[in-house]
């Protein structure tokens, strides 16, 4: 997803562009954004040396999390465009777009 202007954090409202959209979604229809999810240690491990495995603890990735959806206005053979109807959180450049 890329958008004019230069800037990385987009919201409601705004127009964005795509090279990759065009082969999932079409002129007229909507698809969704999604943030993707922080990476964070894996505490889950309990007993008697707890507080050791938090030091030592292995990274996992949280699930991904909806952050708008879009409308794609316009396609081409290389390129679409959208427009953002909704915006539930911050939406970056890097975020990953699919159907609903």
């Amino acid at each position: 997803m890329a958008v004019s202007d230069g800037v990385t954090i987009i919201g409601q409202y705004q127009w964005w562009s795509s090279i990759a959209v065009r082969a999932t979604v079409g002129a007229g229809q909507c698809a969704v954004g999604f943030e993707a999810g922080p990476v964070v240690a894996d505490t889950a491990n309990r007993g008697f040396l707890r507080s050791m495995t938090r030091l030592t603890a292995t990274k996992v990735r949280l699930p991904d999390e909806r952050s708008g959806t879009f409308m794609v206005f316009k396609t081409f053979d290389s390129m679409s465009y959208g427009l953002i109807m909704e915006a539930t959180s911050i939406i970056r450049v890097a975020d990953r777009v699919e159907n609903p």
